[in-house]
C-alpha cells in the first residue's frame, strides 16, 4: 500500500464528533499488564498507572497495537454503517503520530502519519482516509514523542450519528456478595451514570436476590429486592423491570462485580446504536482474572457440550490479537457475565435453570446474532477451581434439557453424553461427582414439574450439602500430603497401546493391585480429573495453586462398585422413560420461557 498516497488534516472543533472507542490507558485499576493496553517500543517511554498517563521524553515511541486499543475493522465495517473513521488524541506536548494496520499474514502496513502539538485542553484529531476501502485487520496508532510530553487519552470518532437511540439498562444480579457489587455499582456510576454525555442513556439496575442490600450503599443504581431464584431468575426479574419501564431499548447482562473495563460498556453502547443487522447481541470475551492476557472464550457454540471460542490465546500478542477477531466460527451463545442485545428480539426468556445453562439457552432459542470484539471483555474466576459435585449437577441437567428440546437429541445421544460426565468422575476418583451425574439424570426424568417444584434449588442444595464435602477445596501444604509427587506434563499424547489397555481394563479398574502405583499423582484443580493421567495410580492429590488449596482422592474399589451400580439402575430408569421425557418438556418449554410464566412468578413482586 502506497503510504504517500493517504494524508490527514486537522480536523476543526466545530464538527461534531460521535466517540466509537476510546483509548484505554494503563492504570491501577485492574493491574494487567501494559501490553494490553500501550506497547513500549523504547526506553524513553513510562505508564504511570496512577495518573493513567504515558510519559515520553525526546525520541520516545510506543504503539496502541493492543486488545484494548486496536480498533478492529471487519467488526465496525459489517455490523456497523460507519462512512469516516478519525482518531484524536490528547495531551502535551510534539509528537509525530502513525496510523498503520496490522492484518492476518500480512506484513504491517503504515497508512500515514502527521506532525501534532498537543497543548492542554485541546485534542489533535486525525481523518483516517484510508477507512471506507479497508476489509478487515486491526488500525493501530504509534506515538513518537518529538519534544517531552504526556498522552493521557483519545480515541477513534465519526461525523455521523448513531443509526439508532440506544437507551441501555445494565442488569446485574448479585446474592451475598455485599463487597463486589458496591464497588461495582461505585465504578459504573463515577464512570458513566454521572457523565452528563450518558444522561438517560445507561443505568443500572441490581437485583439483590439476597436482600441484603441498602438503596444507599448502591447510590445511582435502581434496586431490586428478589427472591432467589439464581441468575435465571435475577437476571429475568431485570429484564422485566427494563421491559416494565418502557423507556429502556437494550439490555445488557453482567456479573455482579463487573469485573471490566468500562470502556467495554461505552463501546458495546456505541456498537448498539451504529449497527445496522437484525438481532444484534453483542458478548464480552472472558479473560482470566489471575492472568488478563489469557483468553478463555470469546463467544462459544453449543452442540450439545459447550465449545469456548478461540480458547487459549495470548492477548499481549499482536498475531493472537488477529486470530482472535477472525471470524471463522459463530458464536452460538454469550455468557451472562457481558452478554448485551434488544428488548425486542428477546422471544424467549430464560428456563428456569436457577444457574448454568440459562444463558446457553437463552442465546439459541432466541437466533441473535452475536459479535465479539477485542477490547470488550471482562475478568473471571478459573471455573475449574469453583466446580465440585453440585456444579456438574447442574451442568448435566441443563445439557440433559437442552438436548431434549431445541437440540432434538435421541436417547442414545443423551446416554453417550451422561457416560461421558459419569466416567470422567468415577475414574478420577471423583466419586461424591459420579452420584451428582445420576441424580441430575433422575431429576430430569421427572419432566417439568420437577423444575417448578425447585426453582430455588433449596432442597437440592440441602441435599449436596454433605455431598459435596467429600471434594470441598481446603489449605494444603504438599509437603503434608507426600515427600514428592508424580506430575504430567501439559498436553502430552497417549500411545496406543496405552489407550487400549485403559479401554480394556475400564480404567485400571480391572488390574491386578501389584501394577498399580501408591505415589501420589499430582494433578491440577479442573472440572474433571484426567483419566489418562489416573490410570493405575491409587491416589490423587486436586491442587489449585494460586490459592494453595486441594483435596485428596483415593481409589476405593467399594465405592467404585456402588456409584456404577446406582448409575445403571439411573440409566435403564432414563431409557424407558426418556420418549414420555422428552414430549413432556417440548409440550411445556415454549410456556416455562415465556414472559407470561415470569410475570405470574412475580406477580405482586
Amino acid at each position: 500500500m502506497n503510504t504517500s498516497t493517504y494524508t490527514s488534516t486537522q480536523t476543526s472543533s466545530a464538527v461534531p464528533l460521535y466517540p466509537l472507542q476510546r483509548l484505554v490507558m494503563p492504570s491501577l485499576e485492574f493491574g494487567g499488564s501494559d501490553d494490553m493496553y500501550v506497547r513500549q517500543l523504547n526506553p524513553g517511554v513510562i505508564s504511570v498507572l496512577s495518573e493513567k498517563k504515558v510519559f515520553f521524553s525526546p525520541g520516545g515511541k510506543c504503539s496502541f497495537d493492543t486488545f484494548y486499543n486496536g480498533f478492529t475493522v471487519q467488526s465496525w465495517q459489517e455490523n456497523c454503517d460507519i462512512p469516516d473513521l478519525l482518531f484524536s488524541i490528547e495531551g502535551k506536548g510534539t509528537f509525530i503520530v502513525r496510523i498503520g494496520l496490522h492484518r492476518l499474514e500480512c506484513d504491517k502496513v503504515s497508512l500515514f502519519e502527521k506532525r501534532v502539538h498537543l497543548t492542554a485542553g485541546a485534542a489533535a484529531t486525525l481523518n483516517i482516509e484510508a477507512w471506507p476501502s479497508l476489509v478487515n485487520g486491526m488500525i493501530y496508532v504509534e506515538v513518537e514523542a518529538v519534544t517531552e510530553g504526556c498522552v493521557i487519552g483519545g480515541g477513534f470518532s465519526t461525523t455521523k450519528a448513531p443509526e439508532r437511540e440506544v437507551r441501555l439498562g445494565i442488569v446485574v444480579t448479585h446474592f451475598k456478595r455485599e463487597q463486589y457489587v458496591i464497588s461495582a455499582a461505585h465504578r459504573i456510576r463515577e464512570g458513566i451514570l454521572v457523565n452528563p454525555d450518558y444522561k438517560d442513556q445507561i443505568a443500572l439496575v441490581i437485583v439483590d436476590n439476597s436482600q441484603t442490600l441498602d438503596q444507599d450503599v448502591v447510590e445511582g443504581a435502581i434496586l431490586i429486592p428478589n427472591q432467589n431464584l439464581g441468575g435465571s431468575g435475577g437476571f429475568t426479574r431485570g429484564l422485566l423491570h427494563l421491559k416494565d419501564e418502557g423507556t429502556f431499548t437494550h439490555c445488557l447482562f453482567m456479573d455482579d462485580d463487573a469485573s471490566c473495563e468500562l470502556e467495554s460498556i461505552l463501546r458495546t453502547h456505541a456498537l448498539l446504536g451504529y449497527a445496522i443487522k437484525e438481532k444484534i447481541a453483542v458478548a464480552g470475551a472472558l479473560l482470566r482474572d489471575l492472568a488478563h492476557h489469557f483468553l478463555f472464550e470469546k463467544g462459544a457454540q453449543f452442540d450439545g457440550m459447550c465449545q469456548p471460542l478461540k480458547h487459549g490465546l495470548d492477548m499481549r500478542n499482536i498475531h493472537h490479537l488477529m486470530l482472535s477477531e477472525y471470524v471463522d466460527k459463530k458464536p452460538d451463545f454469550g455468557g451472562w457475565w457481558f452478554f448485551a442485545f434488544s428488548l425486542s428480539d428477546v422471544k424467549h426468556y430464560a428456563f428456569p435453570f436457577f444457574v448454568r445453562g440459562d444463558d446457553i439457552m437463552f442465546s439459541m432459542m432466541n437466533k441473535f446474532d452475536i459479535i465479539t470484539q477485542n477490547g470488550i471483555a471482562c475478568y473471571g474466576d478459573d471455573f475449574g477451581y469453583k466446580s465440585g459435585p453440585l456444579q456438574i449437577y447442574l451442568d448435566v441437567r441443563n445439557h440433559l434439557v437442552q438436548k431434549m428440546t431445541h437440540l432434538n437429541a435421541d436417547v442414545e445421544d443423551c446416554i453417550k453424553l451422561l457416560r461421558k460426565f459419569f466416567d470422567s468422575a468415577i475414574y478420577s476418583y471423583n466419586y461424591a461427582t459420579a452420584r451428582a451425574v445420576s441424580k441430575a439424570a433422575f431429576d430430569v426424568m421427572k419432566g417439568h414439574e420437577f423444575w417448578l417444584e425447585n426453582m430455588d434449588t433449596s432442597v437440592i442444595r440441602k441435599e449436596f450439602s454433605t455431598l459435596a464435602q467429600e471434594e470441598k477445596m481446603r489449605k494444603v501444604r504438599l509437603t503434608d500430603i507426600a515427600p514428592s509427587f508424580a506430575k504430567t506434563e501439559p498436553n502430552w499424547c497417549e500411545s496406543k497401546k496405552r489407550r487400549l489397555l485403559r479401554s480394556l481394563t475400564f480404567n485400571g479398574t480391572l488390574l491386578p493391585d501389584f501394577l498399580r502405583k501408591d505415589t501420589w499423582l499430582l494433578l491440577p484443580k479442573n472440572f474433571s480429573g484426567d483419566i489418562r493421567a489416573t490410570f493405575r495410580y491409587n491416589n490423587i492429590l486436586y491442587y489449585y495453586g494460586p490459592t494453595q488449596e486441594g483435596y485428596c482422592a483415593r481409589r476405593d474399589g467399594a465405592r467404585l462398585g456402588q456409584e456404577k451400580k446406582v448409575f445403571s439402575k439411573v440409566e435403564k430408569i432414563f431409557k424407558k422413560n426418556y420418549s414420555i421425557a422428552k414430549r413432556n418438556y417440548e409440550e411445556n418449554i415454549g410456556y416455562m420461557t415465556s414472559e407470561e410464566f415470569w410475570r405470574k412468578i412475580y406477580k405482586g413482586a
